[in-house]
């Protein structure tokens, strides 16, 4: 049996309001940004290897080319991304936990797929 539960916040403020309606846009931004990239890596993979056990046998360090861990892919958000400033301002206005946690999620979501 599945449980689900029910929450409502109470803010006290609009500027509350913003901020967390700022706060889940990124977050949901950034989630399908990493989710995208890794989908790319998983297509690239079975081009190229379709044979999944025959993939299984290449070392360790060409299996690694088709899989981005959350911390890489956040270093090249920061250092990559954000430095070309091909990405709305808007994001930057949200806390940098936000989008640490939503690599961390989107990674964790992959994972179990």
């Amino acid at each position: 049996m599945t449980r689900s539960y029910k929450t409502k916040l109470h803010v006290a403020n609009d500027a509350q309001n913003d901020f967390l309606v700022l706060c889940m846009a990124v977050k949901r931004k950034l989630y399908n940004l990493y989710r995208s990239v890794q989908f790319g890596l998983l297509e690239t993979r079975k081009r190229l290897y379709p044979d999944y056990e025959a993939f299984k046998e290449l070392p360790k360090e060409t299996r690694n080319q088709f899989y981005i861990s959350a911390a890489e892919f956040e270093k090249v958000f920061n250092h990559v991304i954000r430095v070309s400033g091909s990405y709305p301002a808007w994001w930057d206005q949200a806390p940098q936990k936000t989008r640490k946690q939503a690599f961390r999620d989107a990674e964790r979501a992959f994972q179990n797929y």
